[in-house]
């Protein structure tokens, strides 16, 4: 929608179909954002003093250790693979979970 906005281009141009569709895409966004935020509201919220001994339980130096190795081991390796492989896309993709490290890292410490 907003490319043909950008072009000049009328909303029915590519399909008949379209202003139906950006609708119905609209109130799928709305049915799963409601479904999110009842599922949210049923969750337990846990107090400081179990934050605080969950984190206790993690080693703080092995998950820096596997953040950093992370980071450089598969960022390393699509520079190695080059950007074109098949190989290389899945490692890329696969490189984002760096920050789930460091998001652990975060909480621990």
């Amino acid at each position: 929608m907003i490319w043909m906005n950008y072009n000049g281009f009328p909303i029915y141009q590519l399909s008949a179909h379209a202003g139906i569709a950006i609708v119905m895409s609209c109130l799928g966004f709305v049915v799963m954002a409601i479904l999110i935020a009842r599922g949210i509201n049923t969750l337990p919220m846990p107090s400081l003093a179990d934050l605080r001994a969950a984190a206790r339980l993690i080693n703080e130096k092995k998950i820096f250790i596997l953040y950093l190795g992370s980071t450089l081991f598969l960022s390393g390796i699509g520079f190695i693979l080059g950007s074109t492989s098949g190989f290389a896309q899945i490692l890329v993709t696969v490189s984002s979970l760096k920050w789930i490290f460091f998001l652990i890292y975060g909480y621990v410490a």
